[in-house]
């Protein structure tokens, strides 16, 4: 029995290093994190103690299912050609920003290397310190360049430090509980990203549409102001007329340009959110987005 046991660890020892030579291969931050999850759960099986590796499977198997979760959003941005770096040569979409968000936002791609951290740190701190190899040499002649051939005997001693019973499994708990931590940490992370790019989004086309409108108001003043001008000379409106129209233009001119600059400042904020510069341009849709 004790043999079996010994082939089938073997087994999963060479499983992971197979997979974590995969892993080296993958560009993709949540693609190697997934490949990470893999090489972990395959160490856990060579290392951790076995009261612990089960929840450790366990967590890292909804690391897995979190990590195919996004990759397939990101797929299928990738199948609708949304650019990676935001580079919209046309009407941004709400889907394309919430897309571009994940794909690119500095606090999203930070949170995935740190549950990758602590997930892999669950597997060091359930395991045994690494072994000590020692050689030693008696009576080596130093009188020319040292000959450990001469020596009179030579002694080689291997060494393992044990810790005390139920150590190392208290020590993988304690990394295993801020590991889903983070992993939590990184899901609220997720849904707050997605709910900012989403009011962010709706505001901005709200601000642009007002300022469609607004700018429309303008043109239809100005054309009331010229043709109340052309009336006042030839005498058949008032100076007031024409004074209430200009002031009128003006006022609403004066809203465009507020709206204006509310949109600009949402607009920012949008592109910081997707990783962009915060003054580049975003083409919104006639329609109004899906919430």
């Amino acid at each position: 029995m004790a043999r079996m046991n010994d082939t089938r660890d073997d087994g999963r020892c060479k499983r992971f290093w197979n997979v974590h030579r995969q892993a080296d291969a993958l560009q993709r931050p949540s693609s190697r994190l997934m490949a990470v999850a893999l090489v972990l759960l395959t160490a856990a099986g060579c290392a951790m103690p076995k009261g612990l590796r089960q929840d450790y499977m366990n967590f890292m198997t909804s690391v897995t299912q979190e990590l195919q979760t996004r990759n397939a959003l990101l797929d299928e941005a990738k199948a609708r050609e949304t650019p990676p770096n935001g580079d919209f040569e046309q009407e941004l979409t709400l889907d394309q920003a919430v897309e571009v968000a994940l794909q690119n936002n500095p606090a999203i791609l930070e949170a995935l290397k740190r549950v990758e951290a602590s997930a892999a740190r669950v597997v060091i701190a359930a395991s045994f310190e690494d072994p000590e190899l020692r050689i030693a040499a008696n009576e080596v002649p130093i009188r020319r360049a040292l000959d450990f051939n001469k020596a009179d005997s030579i002694s080689f001693g291997l060494m393992q430090r044990l810790p005390f019973f139920g150590k190392r499994k208290l020590r993988g708990e304690t990394a295993l509980a801020e590991a889903k931590r983070e992993l939590e940490m990184y899901k609220q992370l997720e849904r707050d990203l997605i709910a900012e790019v989403k009011a962010a989004y709706h505001e901005r086309f709200l601000t642009q549409r007002e300022l469609d409108i607004l700018v429309e108001h303008v043109n239809l003043l100005s054309r009331f102001v010229a043709i109340a001008e052309i009336k006042y000379a030839t005498g058949r409106v008032t100076q007031q007329d024409v004074i209430k129209g200009q002031v009128e233009r003006t006022n609403v001119q004066k809203d465009a340009i507020s709206v204006e600059q509310q949109g600009q400042s949402v607009s920012a904020m949008l592109n910081r959110l997707m990783n962009r510069p915060v003054r580049a341009a975003l083409a919104m849709p006639k329609e109004f987005p899906p919430a």
